[in-house]
């Protein structure tokens, strides 16, 4: 239920996204990096606690509202009741769509597959992944605004 809801919101706000009409100013399509961090609610069928994880990003952007992403993430969940690692690694390609356009903060929604690497206790497993996501993004650059 809670994928459906966050499904037909992204595709609400894709469609009904920011359409005013300003100066076109040139895209910056130089390489970036963001860094990430992500929280991870672990289903029952995982037997682990959630926990937080962390990614990286490189990305390009394509248009003013689109950008392409390789993503890297990496996940340590604790098995509930012990000491072991629920471990996850993952690689994706992911498209951003950016809903409007600010100097520094900018929301964003993330459609993306990938593979999913996990590996716990006496088990690894490769298995296909895909991203569904809501974020905002913040820039530290220099945007040349005087």
């Amino acid at each position: 239920m809670k994928i459906k809801i966050i499904f037909l919101f992204v595709v609400f706000a894709l469609l009904t996204g920011s359409t005013a009409v300003m100066a076109e100013e040139p895209v910056d399509t130089r390489w970036y990096i963001a860094p990430g961090v992500n929280y991870i609610f672990a289903d029952n069928d995982r037997n682990a606690d959630n926990d937080a994880g962390f990614r990286l990003g490189i990305g390009k952007a394509i248009s003013r509202e689109w950008s392409a992403e390789l993503d890297i993430l990496i996940d340590n969940l604790s098995i509930s009741g012990k000491s072991n690692d629920f471990r996850q690694r993952g690689l994706s390609l992911n498209a951003l769509y950016f809903f409007t356009q600010h100097a520094q903060l900018s929301p964003y929604g993330v459609l993306g597959i990938g593979a999913l690497r996990t590996t716990v206790p006496g088990t690894r497993s490769t298995n296909l992944m895909a991203e569904l996501g809501l974020g905002l993004s913040y820039s530290t650059a220099n945007t040349g605004a005087t």
